[in-house]
């Protein structure tokens, strides 16, 4: 026994791209000896003759009748498919691959050859018989059987599910399925370790005398052999799945990660044939990318017309990948982290906090990734409290406006006998840059009339005056009330409604954008440098306290840098310093909706 992938006094082989490429569930189905009838050895001369033998029936437009019946095609082949195995065998590549997955005759040829004879009229099992017989023998006659054994059984459970997938196998021939994918497999495993059998496909390559052809050509073929029988299984499983066989798939997938075959084989032939599904997740992903135009429920129609397109397409993924595979992790927690980003967007412009929350609970059952999991818990909290904090800031609300408005005591004295303002309590899922940050809008809500979450808040008489306080609707009252003052309270000279609604249209505006950015956005770092410029002028012509000060300088700056860096989104480290500088502008902007 010599190292796999290496040829007795050969050189030691690569992956043979053209097996990998024959590799499909139809191999069989389509080899050039099955379809023509004729034997491995089969001369040019008999190939010619076989060739006029076509086209004479094709000339007449019938099929050729052809002799040989060794596991014949049901249905028959057609001239097209005669045409295309005769083509076949005159590419010396394509013939040598199917010799390799056809049956070889003995010494004495395929006319004398007790197996195919037996294969010929009694069938599978009874040649298998005469097969194993030969195999105890050892020698080039039992490297032979060997090798027929392993085409055997591997064309009985292909043609099986074959069967199968058109819906003429019987119950019968379903539960047989198992066992002949472990005999094919068994049979292959053993083969492909076998000296005396490279050895002979060896001189079979002599006796052809192609250039194309050399002891390479078979050392890549040994080396990429398990690979193939693996492509092989792969491609089926997936046909299977496209064809609404989803037991089949399972059944086939499940057979292979047991087949003895090399698991990092395995695992790269059905990684390669899973492309075509990661095409369709990508596609999946880039067309809810963007948000959909319209009212906020619309985004939670595209969220859900999303998971029907992909939660099918992870159900392959499960059974085709082990818990824990990279693949696998990363296209459950790309679903997953689209999910929950189409839903923060839907619960930033609809304030449906309590109603996300069901999305983002349905997103983290669907993310695998230790990070997309932390993420999507973060989020469901910060949802649940976003919608405890709404519903306090609406009570709140109520109450104030079923209060008494200011009555005027004696001597013209304000007694504050209502809520001057209301410093609300909800907050916004943000998402940015693929990373998603929560920036709690407390005291975005100045006046009763604000909204959470950064909408625009207004007071009865506070644009007009100046002051924060609503003054309106004055009462008479008894001059000898002792408790007001004698004059009323002046009220402050600067407006915070004001630039709370500034910062607060800045973060709304920063809600609204993508969840990454690859590429420079210049008018989006344009509009970031408007909000950078409007706040600096509020600073400059109020004379406002310092610690609305220092919250205008922390604003302007991280709009500055946001415009930075939609000007050149190149640098990770810089988005990375971005963020961290939102987290402690959260901080400020709390601190100060606290005292404002």
């Amino acid at each position: 026994m010599v190292d796999e992938g290496s040829a007795e006094g050969g050189s030691r082989g690569v992956r043979y791209e053209r097996l990998l490429a024959e590799a499909v569930p139809e191999i069989y189905r389509i080899n050039a000896f099955r379809v023509t009838q004729l034997p491995v050895n089969a001369t040019q001369r008999e190939v010619s003759r076989q060739v006029e033998k076509i086209s004479m029936a094709a000339k007449i437009g019938v099929a050729a009748e052809l002799n040989d019946k060794v596991m014949p095609l049901v249905p028959p082949p057609d001239s097209d498919a005669l045409r295309h195995a005769v083509q076949r065998l005159r590419d010396p590549e394509k013939r040598f691959l199917d010799e390799l997955f056809w049956f070889w005759p003995s010494d004495d040829g395929a006319e004398k050859d007790v197996a195919l004879q037996t294969l010929r009229t009694e069938g599978p099992s009874a040649a298998a018989a005469v097969w194993e017989a030969a195999e105890g023998q050892g020698g080039r006659r039992g490297t032979l059987a060997q090798h027929n054994l392993a085409v055997l059984w591997h064309i009985a459970a292909l043609d099986a599910e074959h069967e199968e997938r058109v819906g003429n196998l019987s119950d019968a021939g379903r539960k047989a399925l198992p066992a002949l994918w472990d005999a094919a497999f068994k049979r292959w495993g053993e083969l492909r370790k076998s000296v005396p059998f490279w050895q002979v496909l060896r001189e079979r390559v002599k006796e052809i005398n192609d250039p194309r052809l050399d002891d390479s050509t078979v050392a890549n073929a040994r080396k990429t052999l398990p690979e193939a029988l693996a492509v092989i299984s792969a491609r089926l499983a997936m046909a299977d799945f496209d064809a609404g066989k989803t037991d089949a798939c399972r059944r086939v997938l499940s057979r292979l990660w047991e087949s003895g075959l090399p698991q990092a084989d395995i695992k790269r032939a059905i990684r390669d044939a899973l492309g075509p599904v990661r095409a369709r997740f990508k596609a999946s992903g880039e067309a809810f990318e963007n948000r959909p135009e319209g009212k906020p429920r619309g985004i939670l129609v595209a969220a859900g017309r999303f998971l029907e397109q992909t939660e099918r397409l992870l159900l392959l993924v499960d059974m085709a990948l082990p818990n824990g595979d990279a693949m696998r992790v990363g296209l459950h927690d790309d679903v997953a982290l689209t999910v929950m980003g189409m839903t923060i967007a839907y619960a930033n412009e609809s304030e449906d906090f309590r109603g996300s929350i069901a999305w983002l609970e349905r997103a983290s059952t669907i993310a695998e990734g230790e990070a997309a999991r932390h993420r999507a818990k973060e989020n469901i909290a910060t949802a649940r409290e976003n919608a405890d904090a709404k519903v306090a800031y609406d009570r709140a609300a109520v109450r104030a406006a079923a209060s008494p408005r200011y009555r005027q005591g004696s001597g013209g004295g304000v007694a504050a006998a209502g809520a001057s303002a209301v410093v609300g309590g909800a907050s916004c899922l943000v998402r940015t840059f693929g990373i998603f940050i929560v920036i709690a809008l407390i005291g975005g809500v100045i006046s009763l009339a604000g909204k959470g979450c950064g909408c625009d808040s207004t007071s009865s008489s506070s644009s007009n005056s100046g002051s924060s306080y609503s003054l309106s609707g004055y009462d008479s009252g008894s001059a000898s009330d002792s408790s007001v003052p004698d004059t009323p309270d002046a009220a402050p000279s600067v407006n915070y409604n004001a630039i709370a609604n500034k910062i607060s249209a800045m973060i709304k505006y920063n809600n609204s954008l993508p969840r990454s950015v690859t590429n420079a956005k210049p008018s989006v770092a344009t509009k970031f440098l408007m909000y950078a410029g409007g706040i600096e002028t509020w600073a400059a012509l109020n004379d406002p306290d310092n610690e609305t000060s220092g919250l205008c300088k922390k604003a302007s700056n991280l709009a500055r840098a946001a415009a930075a860096l939609y000007k050149d989104p190149s640098s990770d480290s810089a988005w990375s310093r971005w963020n961290t500088n939102v987290k402690t502008f959260n901080r400020a902007w709390r601190n100060w909706g606290k005292s404002h």
